[in-house]
């Protein structure tokens, strides 16, 4: 597993669709995020739903990937006063219509994970629209001005899993990576703490206090874990690697590689 995540970052500055609490929860509870990671990447991905990887301190491996909710979404936004009027096929309310973009890297896995997210949207009644820029335009224009409604991309912890480039509300503003705008100023604090003490436990209550907010929140909606592809010689053992941060980690215990093994009497 790579210690990277991809996920739809809601802009709520950009769009006061997407500002709204109920759509995005609504969005969230529509997504099936096994069939976008299998539309991505086909089985090379793991579904997910928070932003805390394995490994990672207060990681909770108990935590279940829930199938996509299309008729509880619907009754969220129903509730709420966003509904279909008779002959139509978009939501609306007074006169706000149920419509946002995607805008995403020109990749193909990219673009498969979007168009997924797209069909599954407007089943709920969304005009989804998806906008897809090169390398180039996605940093200097796209994340630089924030300028998106919905952002599909991904974002790689380093070899010390730290929330702080990520989700900081001093990162929410470029050049920090802070795509979903997510600030709360406990979550900040916490954040900091574990940064500057050599407890492992502050770290542990850093990422739990940031669930809870996050899951309040619904800055963005977690998606899969990619995975890095490489071939092993079936002749080689003890060659497993649980998770990476960059392709060369793959070696990192070679040392501990072997092809034959025999008693041996000392």
């Amino acid at each position: 597993r790579l210690s990277q995540f991809t996920a739809a970052f809601f802009n709520q500055k950009h769009s006061t669709i997407i500002a709204n609490d109920t759509i995005r929860a609504a969005l969230a509870q529509a997504t099936d995020r096994t069939l976008v990671a299998q539309a991505a990447t086909g089985n090379l991905a793991t579904p997910i739903v928070l932003p805390i990887l394995s490994g990672m301190p207060g990681y909770d491996a108990n935590v279940t990937v829930p199938a996509g909710d299309l008729e509880g979404a619907k009754a969220m936004l129903e509730a709420e006063g966003w509904t279909v009027a008779e002959s139509a096929t978009l939501r609306a309310k007074n006169d706000a219509t149920l419509s946002f973009s995607i805008t995403t890297l020109d990749s193909p896995d990219l673009l498969a994970a979007a168009t997924e997210l797209q069909k599954q949207w407007s089943l709920l009644g969304a005009s989804v629209q998806i906008l897809t820029v090169n390398q180039s335009t996605l940093q200097n224009d796209v994340i630089k001005h924030h300028d998106y409604d919905v952002l599909l991309a991904g974002e790689r912890y380093g070899i010390y899993p730290d929330l702080y480039s990520f989700w900081h509300s001093s990162q929410t503003t470029y050049p920090g990576l802070n795509l979903g705008g997510f600030a709360n100023r406990d979550v900040d604090a916490a954040i900091v703490a574990a940064r500057t003490s050599t407890d492992p436990q502050k770290s542990v209550e850093a990422s739990q206090l940031f669930v809870t907010a996050f899951n309040d929140a619904v800055p963005a909606i977690m998606l899969y874990q990619p995975a890095y592809v490489y071939g092993v010689s079936p002749k080689l053992h003890n060659t497993d690697v649980v998770s990476v941060t960059n392709p060369s980690d793959r070696f990192a215990e070679v040392d501990s590689w072997f092809r034959k093994a025999k008693r041996a009497l000392w």
